[in-house]
């Protein structure tokens, strides 16, 4: 996210934390395969989600450790 590129992940430990579903990156829940599929495609199809996720990720880093990393 520091590095401003987009992330997909499940919802565990402190994830949920960090990424915020549908502004900053995708989460998903444990196991769920399908969820992560189609959110992936979905991904694939919208350049616009993509860039913005990738843009929203490195101040939710900032935020959190008070710098990028």
């Amino acid at each position: 996210m520091s590095s401003e590129l987009l992330v997909i992940s499940t919802r565990h430990g402190g994830i949920p934390e960090l990424i915020q579903d549908g502004i900053n990156g995708y989460l998903f829940d444990k196991g769920k395969t399908d969820q992560i599929a189609n959110r992936i495609i979905h991904l694939i199809d919208n350049d616009y989600l993509r860039a913005t996720f990738s843009i929203n990720g490195r101040p939710s880093i900032e935020q959190t450790t008070g710098k990028a990393e």
